[in-house]
């Protein structure tokens, strides 16, 4: 719940302007304290300062009216993540739906983000505080240097030979599609070595201007509300850092929660793959975690990596799980076979094996527009330099294939109930699983996924009973899908994973708010015993 600040009508006196950074105030919920027992609460009404470097017309409109008087009945919670709704970003939808959960529990969650544009929804048990982005000064000066260079190579183009390693476009275009293995990176003292470690400081830089800020928020929020513990979702992980500042000096637990691993992560975008970067993710890793009560991970892979190297440490397995769903409601008759995949081409998952596939289904089939249709829907317009749309076009299956942008949540749903396969392209990070495949459980859909075996989200599919493919088998994609095209034509309807399998955020919430009772109620056992009252 957001209330803008409002100074008009009788509320108190406007507080003096502070020297930098400066500290803005919120109005508190009432302007006449209440008397309880015959005693005036005033302290409990008075201004509440939030110190932050953010600009005033953003955090006036985003920070709550507070109460520094604290509910008995209530267990409150100070969480940092970056992404949170309205962000469509996949860690957002994660803890909303773990937010929905925990208040039920009776829990209450002040939630420390990052400004996106949109409306959040209001809901009980959930107070969001915005915090919005700004660009550090080294990396607005970075970006301007790269801008130059790019018009000067552009300028004498003609005059400079390029080559793949030296066109920064090039570069730039395709180091979000192309990783790099743990065992493949070059040597730290090598030319393209010493190159990433500058970039690798560059991955961190843009995220920390808001670290600072929303490590502000989170201090000047604990001098006025007693939280029983501090969480932290990242990835960005300089978000741990902020948190555990906060968890240190206000002497409480700290719970970490790593949707993708952080120095265990197998993994690597070209730019910064170096062992530089994992020198400074274990140092900055250790400085988080040392002050951690419990470390969450979301599968059993990470888990296995991370351990070691933090064995003082619990860590607990919770899945993105599905959102809670209804009993299955009866799907209108689909007149077309449509397969549907929803999300963005990144990293490696590569779309061409599975675009050859449906060429030999069509050609062996005989299929037209009207009985099949592949969609495409989200950041998918290119892999690479590679034109989605060309590629499709020279393959000459333009017509059975779409390219769709991205649509809202609730659209996307619909259109995922809609289509009788899901589709899930491959990615060579072998500790994460896709949180687009817990949203696939939910719908009375046919999943096909091409995945190497041996990764985390193999082992899922495989207890989903999904269709998995090889993901460079062309004839093993191409027989799959004629496969399911039959079984569509005889009227075969597909089920809903989650009817048969056990993924649900519920199940999932469980664990990890037993594990934060647990923790509270060692710290501090005569409260915790009267919430169990």
């Amino acid at each position: 719940m957001t209330r803008p600040c409002d100074w008009s009508g009788d509320s108190p006196q406007k507080p003096a302007t502070h020297r930098a950074p400066p500290i803005y105030y919120t109005r508190p919920l009432c302007t006449a304290p209440p008397k309880i027992g015959g005693e005036v609460l005033a302290r409990a009404y008075e201004w509440l300062p939030i110190d932050c470097e953010c600009g005033e017309s953003s955090i006036l409109s985003t920070l709550a009216w507070r109460q520094k008087a604290r509910m008995q009945s209530e267990r409150h919670i100070l969480l940092f993540s970056y992404h949170f709704p309205p962000s469509n970003a996949a860690g957002a939808h994660r803890w909303k739906l773990l937010c929905d959960e925990g208040a039920k529990r009776g829990w209450h969650f002040d939630v420390i983000c990052c400004e996106t544009p949109g409306i959040f929804a209001s809901v009980a048990g959930i107070e969001r505080y915005s915090v919005p982005y700004r660009a550090h000064w080294l990396e607005r000066a970075r970006q301007t240097l790269l801008t130059l260079l790019q018009v000067a190579r552009a300028r004498f183009r003609t005059a400079m030979p390029t080559s793949s390693n030296g066109n920064i476009g090039a570069a730039d275009s395709v180091g979000s599609e192309a990783v790099v293995l743990k065992h493949q990176l070059p040597s730290a003292l090598s030319r393209i070595g010493l190159k990433r470690s500058f970039n690798t400081l560059f991955y961190y830089i843009p995220g920390l201007r808001w670290k600072q800020a929303a490590q502000r928020v989170g201090l000047q929020l604990s001098r006025f509300r007693a939280y029983d513990a501090v969480i932290c979702s990242s990835p960005p992980h300089l978000t741990s850092l902020a948190a555990a500042v906060v968890a240190k000096r206000r002497k409480l637990p700290l719970i970490l929660d790593f949707r993708d691993p952080w120095s265990a992560m197998d993994v690597l975008q070209p730019d910064y793959a170096s062992p530089f970067f994992y020198r400074l993710a274990d140092f900055l890793e250790e400085r988080a975690v040392r002050h951690a009560s419990l470390l969450v991970m979301n599968t059993e892979e990470a888990r296995e990596a991370t351990q070691p190297r933090h064995p003082g440490t619990e860590i607990v397995v919770v899945r993105n799980g599905s959102a809670p769903t209804s009993p299955a409601c009866e799907v209108s008759r689909r007149d077309r076979f449509e397969m549907l995949f929803a999300g963005a081409i990144y990293l490696d998952r590569d779309p061409r094996p599975l675009l050859q596939a449906i060429r030999d289904f069509a050609q062996a089939e005989g299929v037209t527009s009207k009985e099949f249709q592949m969609r495409f829907v989200g950041n998918v317009s290119h892999f690479g330099d590679v034109s989605l749309t060309q590629y499709t076009e020279a393959l000459g299956i333009s017509d059975l294939v779409s390219i769709e942008a991205p649509v809202a949540r609730k659209e996307l749903g619909a259109m995922q109930q809609r289509a009788a396969v899901l589709v899930n392209l491959p990615q060579s990070a072998r500790l994460c699983i896709p949180s687009k495949l817990y949203e696939y459980f939910e719908h009375p859909s046919w999943i096909l996924a091409l995945e190497e075996r041996g990764t985390a989200s193999h082992r899922l599919l495989v207890e989903a009973n999904a269709v998995v493919c090889a993901p460079g088998d062309v004839a093993a994609i191409a027989t799959a899908i004629a496969s399911l095209y039959r079984r569509f034509q005889k009227g075969e309807t597909p089920k809903r994973v989650v009817d048969t399998l056990d993924v649900s955020i519920v199940t999932q919430a469980d664990i990890l708010f037993a594990k934060l009772e647990a923790i509270v109620r060692a710290r501090n056992p005569m409260n915790a015993a009267n919430h169990a009252d």
